[in-house]
């Protein structure tokens, strides 16, 4: 990341349908994108999985982030802080 290119914080609510709860998307978005996500809250169940998750990287790395995780099928939206 440039000095010109800050990191962001922002808080999302991800929804995630039950066949995608096993898998380390976590992990491939923290990995391939560099994007550092803290897991605020969730609750996990056999039909799928909520999360309230903050998002921190630069602005480019997180607009990526969300779209691969749009493009998995995870349901995200923006929560006010």
């Amino acid at each position: 990341m440039s000095a010109r290119e800050s990191k962001r914080s922002r808080l999302y609510k991800m929804s995630f349908p039950q066949k995608l709860v096993s898998e380390p998307i976590m992990h491939k978005i923290s990995s391939e994108f560099k994007v550092i996500p803290n897991i605020i809250r969730g609750r996990i169940t056999e039909k799928g999985a909520a999360l309230d998750v903050r998002l921190t990287g630069s602005p480019k790395a997180l607009a990526d982030a969300l779209a691969y995780l749009a493009a998995q099928g995870v349901g995200v939206q923006p929560l006010a802080e």
